[in-house]
């Protein structure tokens, strides 16, 4: 007669389990700093672009207000030729329009665009050139008035006074020029002072990748521990029950009991499958991460800043801009070396735009990961009406990063199903180990194309069937009897204890799971089989 003492205590599931939430909120959290981090290091190179951009368009338009100045100069210089008084000083006239509308154009830019620290130093600037400026007409026009009273002697008198409030007014332009580099390295170095505390994040973000790797890898271990620990409590349990069959008549309520720990057992070895590929995908997406922002973040400081300044000072020391584009080399060639700091600029933008948009895939793809598995985590023993290709997409993305890195080729061959009522978590545990081994025998193949076949279909008797099929190793005949056996394995790091849960899953499923290959190197197909209206219990 069976004691108390013979059936097995209610095992309630560990505390530690709790684990898995605070995790699944961590690697969200550091998810969100990584997103954070993009959008600032995106927001520093569109505002440094824009910023230099503008600079650039500033310094182009003051170099043709130096040139305007020029035009206005010319007819006080030209009429000591020509004699034409009248002729000339309705050209002086014509040019100063332009002058004072590129001048007031300019001025207005800068007061409704920078703010006053940085705009005072230039507003300065275009004071001193407009009063250089009305110097040098005040000069033109009286030698104007010296030529129409017949006094060319006294014309001739104030031409080098001319010539000296035009030298003072291009030495105001220069000033002006020399104000306008002073803001913009002001505002590059505020850019790149952003950029550099940006990057004091990177590390933050560094450790809580660490520590979220970490905590899948505690996580995972616990689960292992506790797998082998219940495991070997089972087996020293069914030796007992398996000594005492002949002596006891209640042996078949010791083992329900077993098999009930065995169903918990396959439950959690399917966890711990899905939660290694989890971890594993994520590692390798986190790698492209910090490359993407490592990029980013030297493209940024890597901007040729100085360079513009360095040509902003040339152009600034130079007394006559036209005589200096028309009769100087470097002047000569500047125009081909603004073009290509502009593509070399566009380039820049574009590299970083790219790793940028690469980053943010990366980050949705972690996203991904982590929202499947926690969906799966959550409806753990609940029975569910959904579609089965679903089903087989979730097992493909769990798996994605290691069927990217391996190289191989997904073929889908899905049949319009109905919606079927299952426990997905048990469906999700068998797909992702038939793909999982489905690698590893592509892999031990090595064929040149390697394909993963996946089919959803009917197979008659109201039951749907979900075939996986690869290319590779192939199974030996002898070994088709064995392979669902508990232990069985043909890899030297295998447990043999994926493909025994994956059926008894498939027992629990109301369905089979079964095996087929022609041979060595012929590939195989393992195919799952369940009902397509649900006749078993809720677990």
């Amino acid at each position: 007669m069976n004691t108390p003492d013979s059936i097995p205590a209610p095992v309630s599931p560990p505390r530690w389990h709790l684990f898995y939430f605070a995790l699944a909120a961590f690697d969200i959290l550091t998810v969100c700093g990584s997103l954070y981090l993009s959008h600032q290091v995106t927001g520093i190179y569109a505002e440094s672009v824009r910023t230099n951009q503008e600079w650039a368009d500033r310094a182009a338009s003051y170099d043709a207000i130096g040139q305007l100045a020029s035009d206005v100069n010319a007819p006080g210089n030209d009429v000591f030729d020509s004699r034409k008084v009248a002729e000339e000083a309705g050209r002086m006239e014509a040019a100063l329009k332009p002058f004072n509308a590129a001048l007031a154009a300019a001025r207005s830019e800068i007061e409704h665009h920078e703010n006053p620290d940085d705009a005072r130093p230039i507003l300065k600037g275009f004071r001193d050139v407009e009063t250089a400026m009305a110097a040098m007409v005040a000069e033109a026009r009286l030698i104007f008035s010296f030529f129409s009273g017949n006094q060319p002697e006294r014309a001739g008198e104030r031409m080098a006074t001319m010539d000296r409030a035009f030298a003072q007014l291009n030495r105001e332009m220069f000033q002006l020029r020399t104000a306008v580099a002073a803001a913009q390295r002001t505002q590059s170095a505020s850019q790149t002072f952003k950029a550099i505390q940006l990057r004091k994040w990177e590390f933050l973000i560094g450790a809580c990748v660490i520590l979220m790797v970490a905590g899948v890898t505690f996580y995972g271990h616990r689960i292992s521990v506790n797998l082998h620990a219940t495991l070997r409590e089972n087996v020293e349990h069914a030796a007992a029950l398996t000594h005492e069959i002949a002596e006891r008549k209640q042996a078949e309520t010791t083992r329900d009991a077993s098999e009930r720990q065995l169903r918990l057992l396959s439950r959690h070895a399917g966890m711990a499958e899905v939660a290694t590929s989890v971890l594993h995908n994520v590692g390798n997406v986190l790698n492209s991460v910090n490359v993407s922002v490592a990029i980013a973040s030297d493209k940024v400081s890597g901007l040729k800043v100085a360079t513009l300044e360095r040509l902003a000072a040339m152009l600034g020391g130079q007394q006559d801009l036209a005589a200096f584009f028309t009769s100087d080399p470097r002047g000569a060639e500047l125009p081909a070396f603004v073009a290509s700091m502009a593509k070399r600029f566009a380039s820049d933008r574009t590299a970083v735009l790219e790793e940028l948009d690469s980053l943010r895939r990366h980050v949705e793809h972690i996203n991904e990961i982590v929202a499947t598995q926690q969906s799966y985590a959550n409806a753990c023993g609940v029975t569910e009406v959904l579609p089965l290709a679903d089903l087989i997409e979730d097992a493909l993305r769990i798996n994605a990063a290691a069927i990217e890195r391996h190289g191989l080729h997904i073929v889908r061959d899905f049949a319009d199903l109905p919606p079927v009522s299952v426990d997905r978590h048990k469906v999700l545990q068998i797909l992702v180990n038939l793909i999982r081994n489905a690698k590893y025998a592509l892999d031990d193949g090595a064929p040149a194309d390697k394909r993963l076949t996946l089919r959803l279909g009917l197979n008659g008797g109201g039951r749907a069937k979900i075939a996986v099929s690869d290319n590779g190793v192939g199974i030996p005949a002898e070994n088709l009897t064995r392979i669902f056996g508990h232990g069985f394995t043909t890899r030297k790091d295998g447990h043999g204890f994926g493909l025994h849960s994956g059926a008894n899953a498939a027992r629990e499923l109301g369905g089979t799971l079964s095996a087929h290959s022609d041979g060595p190197g012929l590939g195989a197909t393992f195919t799952l089989e369940i009902p397509l209206a649900s006749d078993t219990k809720k677990s």
